[in-house]
């Protein structure tokens, strides 16, 4: 509403709640937060980031002091972007097999790490297409990991089956509730990451068009 929907606008806007929030403690912890966390979950990492820089780690707070649980939940999204590395998992593979992030990146160029679900319109419609891609790019270095964020085991084990999705799948069965979703702030499906040897971030693909891109240029 006051922004005016531009970059700059947001970040004034920012500064201006964070400026009459400092009356008091509890409400400025409250509003830097939720203004991080909506921030982010929207998709407009660049405020999100300007947050961090500004309030996290910088001198904006004042005299101020953010208490060590609200620096850990901005370290938990700070850990999302770019350059960084994100939570670590061990998940049980649809054959019942322990599948560990870390120790799957280090054996592979790249790891796609893909969220999605069986009753997920879109994920049906776009992942099919991913077989293809799959085959072509496992042979250079490329893994698929897909997390889907289902409930129903079944349905899940049958549909990777029937679609031949023979990347590696894995599932907690709790959807958006899922430890691992909630670890990486994931609000809708699909979602992508793209991850190096060490683990760390290259890139945040918005669609199949942005990681064919990616692929290309890379393998």
């Amino acid at each position: 509403k006051h922004s005016g929907h531009t970059e700059v606008g947001y970040y004034n806007t920012v500064d201006e709640i964070m400026k009459k929030a400092k009356e008091n403690e509890k409400v400025f912890e409250f509003a830097l937060y939720n203004l991080l966390d909506g921030f982010y979950g929207s998709g407009l990492e660049d405020v999100a980031t300007y947050i961090m820089e500004e309030y996290f780690y910088g001198e904006a707070c004042g005299e101020i002091e953010i208490n060590d649980l609200l620096r850990q939940k901005a370290e938990l999204i700070k850990n999302l972007q770019i350059g960084n590395t994100p939570p670590d998992f061990t998940i049980k593979n649809n054959f019942d097999e322990e599948i560990n992030l870390k120790n799957t990146c280090a054996k592979n160029e790249y790891t796609i790490l893909m969220f999605w679900a069986t009753h997920c319109p879109h994920c049906m419609r776009e992942l099919p297409s991913f077989v293809t891609m799959y085959k072509k790019y496992k042979p250079k270095g490329l893994e698929i990991i897909g997390v889907a964020l289902d409930v129903n085991p079944v349905k899940w084990k049958n549909t990777v089956e029937e679609k031949e999705f023979n990347w590696i799948n894995v599932s907690q069965f709790k959807n958006y509730q899922s430890p691992v979703c909630k670890d990486y702030k994931i609000n809708k499906t699909p979602s992508f990451f793209i991850l190096d040897k060490e683990m760390k971030i290259v890139e945040k693909p918005k669609g199949k068009a942005d990681l064919k891109r990616f692929l290309e240029r890379k393998l």
